[in-house]
């Protein structure tokens, strides 16, 4: 019983710590410059998409731990994006926000599939040719941000 509930213990001082960290990152976004943004949009996009496809393919709720902590940073960083760029990067991180909003809801539907043991089909779903042309607009939208910036 006493290993049982130093296990408990133990997780939940893992899970607070994580949910700190998660939330410290969040708030540090305030103040990042535009290509500060985009590199944080950049890396969450492919944590996102590595977890949701690991999970797709396991099976296993581990995958899935900081999904949504990483998702609500996204957000926040593709928000201050928007706010903060001129008219073309306006026009640009909005495009990345109707991608993301696209990838979201497709990411959603496969981790539902999962939770009801449909795994193959949720593989389905992130191999599509709507959730893969999402992601290529995804990824056009950066490297129009990007080539703004190594052209000035």
């Amino acid at each position: 019983m006493f290993n049982h509930f130093k296990m408990l213990m133990i997780l939940c001082c893992v899970f607070c710590l994580v949910i700190a960290v998660y939330a410290g990152e969040k708030e540090n976004l305030e103040g990042k410059s535009l290509k500060e943004l985009a590199a944080v949009i950049h890396q969450k996009d492919a944590d996102l998409t590595m977890a949701v496809t690991d999970y797709a393919k396991s099976g296993d709720d581990a995958c899935m731990a900081n999904y949504n902590a990483d998702l609500d940073v996204l957000i926040k960083a593709i928000d201050l994006a928007i706010a903060g760029g001129d008219s073309t990067d306006k026009a640009v991180f909005k495009q990345i926000e109707e991608a993301n909003s696209a990838l979201a809801e497709l990411e959603d539907q496969a981790v539902s599939l999962v939770k009801e043991g449909k795994k193959d089909e949720a593989v389905r779903i992130l191999e599509s040719e709507k959730y893969l042309n999402s992601k290529a607009t995804y990824g056009q939208g950066l490297d129009t941000f990007y080539k703004k910036y190594v052209t000035e």
